[in-house]
């Protein structure tokens, strides 16, 4: 039986996501940190007030290599790429599948941090009308991992 979990980061679309979140979270932290409003940060990264809000509104921002480090290096982070076998990957994440949630305010997607330098994106209860709910809930990722040899 095939890992659901493998069938998922083999799309490149996942790790596009992955790098996108990243980048979200690493932005909302440095204007909180220097506390920036919108306007003020556009300006220090040479952007527009507009293309600002798409990128942290949307979230669905494909951005160049080159650009992408930039925006790293002006929130004072250094990029990093890192190639790791697959299996390898997975057997990590096996490794801390059970995920517990503590009470958070979410809306259709969270990124949930497993350890350190491990993430998986996990899409969680949507509510209509953009409403977000408080709620605690236990994740078991044990249907998504089979044992490697």
């Amino acid at each position: 039986m095939e890992s659901k979990f493998l069938s998922i980061i083999e799309e490149p679309s996942y790790w596009v996501e992955e790098v996108n979140n990243i980048l979200y979270d690493g932005i909302v932290r440095y204007m909180e940190h220097k506390k920036l409003n919108r306007t003020e940060f556009a300006e220090y990264l040479g952007i527009s007030k507009g293309r600002l809000s798409q990128i942290l509104n949307s979230g669905e921002v494909n951005f160049s290599l080159e650009k992408l480090f930039y925006i790293a290096l002006k929130i004072d982070k250094v990029p990093q790429i890192i190639f790791e076998d697959k299996l390898d990957y997975i057997k990590q994440l096996e490794k801390a599948y059970k995920v517990h949630y503590y009470e958070h305010t979410y809306d259709k997607f969270k990124t949930i941090e497993l350890d350190a330098t491990i993430h998986a994106n996990a899409e969680l209860m949507h509510f209509p009308n953009n409403q977000s709910k408080t709620y605690q809930k236990d994740v078991d990722y044990s249907d998504y991992f089979y044992e490697y040899e």
